[in-house]
């Protein structure tokens, strides 16, 4: 489906998580199982990677999964605001 397969592109490897989907993968559902504008739901969320995905495409989604660090985690990874640099 993807000819390159990679984990390493975006914000996926922010955080390491060991049973962590392949990006391509999840797209290639959220494209074809969705539509811009649906919520995505995921029960067992893990690093997040449903959620990066489904921000990039356009979907809403809700995450769940036992891990204390998901809420700033997504936060991390799908934070669109500019940085302001400070000039000396």
């Amino acid at each position: 489906i993807y000819p390159k397969i990679s984990t390493n592109y975006i914000t996926h490897k922010i955080y390491y998580y060991p049973a962590a989907f392949i990006p391509q993968t999840v797209r290639y559902c959220i494209d074809n199982f969705s539509e811009k504008g649906n919520t995505v739901l995921d029960m067992f969320a893990g690093g997040g990677t449903v959620g990066v995905e489904s921000f990039v495409r356009g979907r809403n989604f809700i995450l769940i999964d036992i891990n204390p660090l998901l809420p700033e985690l997504i936060k991390l990874k799908t934070w669109t605001k500019e940085i302001n640099q400070l000039k000396l």
